[in-house]
C-alpha cells in the first residue's frame, strides 16, 4: 500500500505547528524594548497599555475591577 509517507506527514505538520511557538517567542523578545536580556523577557510577558476594553464605557468599567476592595471589620 502507498500508506507509509502519512506519519511523515503527519510529524511535518506537527513539527510546523509546534516550531511556531519559538520562533513567535524570539520575535516578541527582539520586538519588546530593553536593555538587557531579562529586561526584554519581563517585557514580553507584561500586557501592551493598550490592552483591554476599546469602548470608552466599558474601558472605564473594567478599570473599576482594578480598584481595591474595602474589607470589613466585625
Amino acid at each position: 500500500m502507498f500508506y507509509c509517507s502519512h506519519p511523515a506527514c503527519g510529524w511535518i505538520l506537527t513539527g510546523l505547528a509546534v516550531g511556531m511557538i519559538p520562533i513567535c517567542f524570539a520575535h516578541t523578545l527582539y520586538h519588546t524594548p530593553g536593555d538587557t536580556w531579562f529586561e526584554r523577557l519581563r517585557g514580553a510577558f507584561k500586557p501592551k497599555h493598550n490592552w483591554g476594553p476599546k469602548r470608552a464605557e466599558d474601558r472605564k468599567e473594567w478599570n473599576k475591577l482594578d480598584e481595591p476592595v474595602p474589607l470589613l471589620s466585625c
